[in-house]
């Protein structure tokens, strides 16, 4: 309902799908510039709507408030399982924050292979890119699985369908099988490779410690194949 300039809605449950939308909307100065005041929206997304390469579903808690042109927005979210392509991720539990063209983003713990990881950073939405800080440590401390401890200076690259990733490594610490090693630095990237049956990363990782040790990583994420040297 509207109060002169001012705007009271209250959202039912909308669904489109699996998807659904609810929430409080209040709002002044409709009819001119319009503001948002403190607005509250509760968000079920099933990833499926945005392709056929993504599945699982995220909720979240959006709040806003702020001129309708600028607003300052703060999103809460959450899903046990998302899935893109080939790559599945657990435990994801995001938090972000949008003002002035700026997005501030928190990713803790989420499970990815046999890696925990959390990131922060931050997104420009002029320039499409995220810099940020990773930090990984291994779920299971198996032989055979591969186990990485460590952070990362990260960029991603939005400007393609699939984000270009490059990486300052620290300290990085890695074990499988009969290899381990210690006190790693160097460089990685991932550089997005799409044909018309997949999308994939091809890898390419470069570290030396100070003990002298050299290694270099070739491979890609989806069938898992690395080729160590």
């Amino acid at each position: 309902n509207t109060d002169g300039d001012r705007l009271h809605a209250r959202i039912a449950q909308a669904k489109v799908g699996s998807s659904s939308l609810s929430g409080d909307v209040h709002a002044h100065s409709v009819l001119d510039h319009p503001v948002l005041d403190p607005s509250q929206l509760e968000l079920q997304l099933d990833l499926s709507l945005l392709g056929p390469q993504f599945s699982g579903l995220v909720d979240g808690t959006l709040y806003a408030e702020g001129p309708l042109s600028a607003p300052v927005l703060d999103l809460v979210a959450g899903a046990d399982q998302i899935s893109f392509d080939k790559q599945s991720f657990q435990n994801i539990a995001l938090a972000a924050s949008y003002d002035a063209e700026q997005v501030e983003l928190t990713l803790s713990d989420a499970v990815w292979q046999n890696q925990r990881v959390s990131l922060t950073g931050t997104f420009d939405t002029q320039t499409r890119k995220l810099a940020g800080v990773l930090r990984t440590t291994p779920v299971s401390l198996a032989a055979a699985e591969m186990k990485l401890a460590g952070s990362a200076d990260l960029e991603l690259d939005f400007q393609t369908p699939l984000p270009q990733i490059t990486a300052r490594i620290h300290d990085l610490s890695f074990a499988q099988n009969d290899l381990n090693y210690h006190g790693l630095s160097g460089t990685a990237s991932l550089v997005p490779l799409i044909t018309d049956q997949a999308q994939n990363f091809l890898v390419d990782v470069s570290l030396n410690s100070p003990l002298g040790i050299d290694l270099n990583v070739v491979g890609d994420i989806n069938s898992k194949d690395y080729y160590l040297e």
